[in-house]
């Protein structure tokens, strides 16, 4: 066993870099409840592995080092299993977009159009207007008021 004497002050150095150690859980967890029980396992495993602590090295680093381990572990196991893209095929976004019925540049300036003429009116007259028409034609025929 050790020695008493020993053992006290390890805990009391631990525990005065307490606060210093909660802040850095808060920032990691976001949650002051998951940082207390972040704090409260980093203490509990830095009392079981006291014996691995080397005496007059920066028992903060060494705490924030087992915190963030511990950290690490929980988001780890939480995390959900890697998906594979190996069975998808290479080209999978390109042969989508490469589709026949696909306008994407079409669809974004539709939208503007249409925004830019509920900015005037209030309301949305372009959206049901023909892609074939410019954007001058669309905004006579909406009555929006702002010009090409």
């Amino acid at each position: 066993m050790a020695d008493p004497a020993a053992e006290t002050a390890f805990a009391d150095e631990a525990l005065s870099h307490l606060d210093t150690l909660y802040r850095g859980a808060l920032r990691l967890t976001h949650d002051p409840d998951g940082a207390q029980d972040l704090v409260q396992e980093a203490y509990l495993r830095a009392l079981r592995y006291q014996h691995s602590y080397q005496q007059g090295t920066n028992m903060k680093a060494w705490l924030f080092a087992i915190m963030r381990n511990l950290f690490w572990d929980r988001f780890k196991g939480s995390r959900k299993e890697d998906v594979s893209l190996d069975d998808v095929g290479d080209f999978v976004l390109y042969e989508k977009l490469r589709d026949e019925g696909a306008h994407p540049e079409a669809d974004v300036l539709d939208k503007i159009a249409a925004s830019s003429c509920r900015r005037c009116t209030g309301r949305s007259f372009c959206s049901s207007t023909s892609r074939a028409s410019p954007t001058r034609t669309r905004r006579t025929r909406s009555g929006c008021p702002s010009g090409p």
